[in-house]
């Protein structure tokens, strides 16, 4: 897979969702260089495996808004270097809290697994 990001943001597909915007942090040294195969297919196994994530992700969000309506994901945010461990952001927009919505930060797991590293306001999903 290619992507091509402009201002470090490009749409993708995600499987079951609408497209989404996929966003390299400003704060990494990859969002000035051109993609290396190994991060893009860091991005494009995380993007397959999303339905894993997103299920996980809803979840925690159910927790708190239990009679909520289903939350949109609306992007998913590269945090981590190549040769770091994989790490991102995803957020979502709430009916029921249009102003903040809600992210969440994913890390792997030794069990080629993501968990749950943080979880709050939408701008969790990017820093």
């Amino acid at each position: 897979m290619n992507y091509e990001f402009h201002d470090f943001e490009t749409l993708v597909e995600i499987p079951g969702e609408w497209q989404v915007r996929l966003i390299l942090s400003d704060d990494l040294d990859a969002a000035y260089v051109p993609l290396s195969p190994e991060m893009t297919a860091r991005i494009a196994e995380a993007l397959e495996e999303a339905p894993e994530w997103l299920a996980v992700a809803r979840e925690r969000i159910r927790e708190e808004f239990p009679d909520g309506e289903v939350p949109e994901l609306t992007s998913v945010c590269v945090l981590s270097e190549p040769l770091e461990r994989w790490r991102f952001g995803v957020s979502f927009w709430l009916a029921e809290d249009r102003e903040h919505g809600r992210g969440l930060q994913f890390a792997a797991t030794e069990t080629e697994g993501y968990t749950v590293v943080e979880y709050g306001g939408a701008e969790v999903a990017f820093y």
